[in-house]
């Protein structure tokens, strides 16, 4: 069963490297390389990355057996996968993680698609919510979003596809707004 290792990759490192894209568009980054000394960002990346999407997808496949699926398995993942996502010989552009943010705010995507997925397993994801403001932010550049713009934002983009935790990733996305 490839499921858990595939949202092990969406939910946790494409999650993480749009989050940490994002956050470092918003900090005036051009390369990956550029948040390798910011160590406030690459802090949210680590709460995020272990603390939210890990402990979602850890409280969800730990039942496989796979090491992965341990604290201390995704731990290791995530340590290792932050380190190459700031590598100054990948030449990784910030414009690139960040292209297409309407795809990735969507609702079974790697942002909200994380949120999703940890509440479900009753997690508060703080930092993903952080990314999703910045994500927006990119994707509006010249608007200041407010908390009643992010919600309409979001609600347009997720359409009918979102579920009962909507109202809850938007007050999180909201508590960043200001």
């Amino acid at each position: 069963d490839l499921l858990p290792f595939e949202e092990a990759k969406l939910f946790g490192h494409n999650a993480i490297h749009a989050l940490l894209g994002y956050l470092a568009a918003e900090r005036g980054y051009s390369a990956m390389s550029d948040i390798a000394a910011d160590n406030e960002l690459l802090e949210i990346g680590r709460t995020a990355f272990i603390d939210e999407c890990g402990a979602a997808l850890v409280g969800k496949y730990a039942g496989t057996g796979d090491e992965l699926f341990t604290s201390a398995g995704f731990r290791d993942y995530a340590e290792d996968l932050l380190i190459r996502m700031h590598n100054p010989f990948l030449q990784d552009a910030v414009a690139r993680i960040c292209r297409d943010p309407q795809r990735k705010l969507s609702w079974d995507d790697r942002l909200v698609g994380t949120m999703h997925l940890a509440l479900t397993h009753g997690i508060e994801p703080h930092k993903m919510a952080r990314g999703v403001l910045a994500a927006l932010r990119f994707q509006q550049p010249d608007t200041e979003i407010t908390a009643s713009g992010a919600e309409t934002t979001l609600r347009e983009i997720w359409g009918t596809s979102a579920d009962g935790h909507a109202d809850r990733i938007i007050q999180l996305v909201q508590s960043w707004v200001g």
